[in-house]
């Protein structure tokens, strides 16, 4: 396998775990917040806010999924290290895998900082 080709596609599966882990570190921590006592104190008219984390969660399952064609394509990588056109095809869709984890990660961010900032507004008028 080309030095360069090799390098390319452990730096994509190194971006697509760390952006791995921040996705399933928030998906834990969301159930932790729906679960804990904030959660049951919350005034019934404002739970609704709580929606937010189903898109959270349905997007973040996308950029999991995302991250786990990587992964496979990195595996795919090292069984045909001597087939250089096959590696570029290969690094082409790590490449669009670990843009579209990325985007449907910021996505699902958005969904969560919706519901912190819808949270921490409607809780100044409890």
């Amino acid at each position: 396998m080309s030095l360069q080709y090799y390098k390319d596609i452990k730096s994509a599966e190194s971006k697509a775990l760390r952006v791995l882990i921040l996705s399933l570190s928030i998906v834990i921590l969301s159930f932790l917040v729906i679960f804990g006592n904030d959660y049951i104190d919350t005034v019934q008219e404002y739970r609704i806010i709580y929606s937010a984390f189903i898109g959270g969660w349905i997007s973040l399952s996308v950029s999991i999924f995302n991250a786990n064609r990587v992964f496979k394509n990195a595996v795919e990588a090292e069984l045909h290290s001597d087939q250089k056109d096959m590696l570029l095809i290969i690094i082409l869709s790590c490449r669009r895998y670990l843009k579209k984890q990325v985007i449907w990660f910021n996505v699902g961010v958005s969904f969560f900082g919706i519901w912190l900032l819808l949270f921490l507004t409607l809780g100044m008028y409890k």
